[in-house]
């Protein structure tokens, strides 16, 4: 087993399934952004990723070579109710403490329209 296969056991098996990815900037370091200082004066974000599930251990996966001899990999993202549930609370709570005049953006990291609900 390579080591990010027991790491993501480990998060499995104990229910730890949210990743906090605070981002900040100091004042003293905007004029060093490339973005002008404006956007990025007074940045301050949290982002939320889901650890267990999703690409992590959805079946199959594994690597093949296409009818024209080229090599393609490939791996089964899914999710279900229940995880999806629980990320969205997680975001709910952070929301919940977050400074009222602050803006919430969401993005959905899914491209395939079966795993975003479409029917």
């Amino acid at each position: 087993m390579r080591p990010e296969q027991g790491l993501l056991r480990i998060r499995q098996e104990l229910g730890l399934f949210a990743n906090l990815r605070p981002a900040l900037l100091y004042e003293e370091l905007a004029n060093a952004s490339s973005l002008k200082t404006e956007i990025v004066a007074g940045l301050d974000i949290m982002i939320l990723r889901e650890l267990t599930g999703d690409i992590y251990f959805g079946q199959p996966r594994g690597a093949r070579k296409t009818d024209s001899g080229e090599r393609e990999g490939f791996d089964t993202m899914k999710y279900s109710e229940s995880e999806i549930r629980r990320i969205a609370r997680v975001g709910s709570t952070l929301r919940a403490g977050a400074a009222a005049n602050s803006v919430q953006w969401t993005r959905p990291t899914c491209s395939i329209p079966a795993s975003c609900g479409a029917k």
